[in-house]
């Protein structure tokens, strides 16, 4: 399973992101960020995994980041979520925030925060997954390829998350940055972000996100 490491980059810019303007995360949706599919589960590399679809309704690029917790059976809290990444959504946007709890198996529930940022235009950054052309094909042996362009005339860091099932329940996903150096795909930059997987399934979903 294939891991995002965070540049230090991203998170500078992650932090002054979402370190002024947040919200928590009550129920459904918060600030126009809405939430679809949630998964907890353990894998094969023994760490839980929380995954939360979410998508931007707003008419603005939103950041938004995920702050969960495991908890255990008499529920005391056990671990805080070990990747703090922070995601750029256009309009009608939609990608899969990930909580990795290494320390965790034996956990019976989860909490979470979203928080969101609807003021970007101080931090000159704004989403580019439109700028992002994404094809992804299921290369057999679970293995799925996603190939990707900017389309854009600005260098793009972008990211990807593949996820797998079989019979609609969740049984494995992957994700990775999209870039060729450091995690950043030039103006008519082309990568292609390979996945793979051990388990049985019968479909995949994949998501992609970036900014500029």
């Amino acid at each position: 399973m294939k891991k995002i490491r965070v540049s230090l980059a991203i998170m500078l810019v992650a932090t002054m992101l979402i370190g002024v303007y947040t919200t928590a995360f009550a129920s459904g949706s918060v600030d126009g960020i809405v939430v679809g599919k949630e998964y907890s589960a353990t894998f094969d590399d023994g760490n839980m995994y929380l995954l939360v679809e979410v998508t931007n309704t707003n008419s603005v690029d939103t950041a938004v980041s995920m702050d969960a917790i495991s908890i255990d059976a008499s529920g005391k809290v056990m671990e805080t979520n070990a990747e703090d990444d922070v995601f750029i959504l256009a309009p009608g946007e939609i990608y899969m925030l990930v909580g990795v709890f290494p320390n965790s198996a034996s956990a019976t529930n989860y909490d979470y925060d979203l928080f969101v940022n609807r003021k970007l235009g101080e931090y000159g950054v704004k989403a580019a997954g439109s700028s992002l052309d994404a094809k992804a094909y299921d290369a057999g042996n679970g293995n799925v390829e996603v190939y990707v362009t900017n389309t854009s005339s600005e260098t793009v860091s972008g990211s990807a998350v593949v996820v797998y099932y079989y019979k609609n329940e969740i049984v494995d996903f992957a994700e990775s940055y999209l870039g060729n150096t450091g995690d950043y795909l030039k103006a008519g930059e082309k990568t292609t972000a390979y996945f793979h997987t051990n388990q049985v399934y019968d479909s995949f979903s994949y998501y992609i996100a970036g900014m500029k």
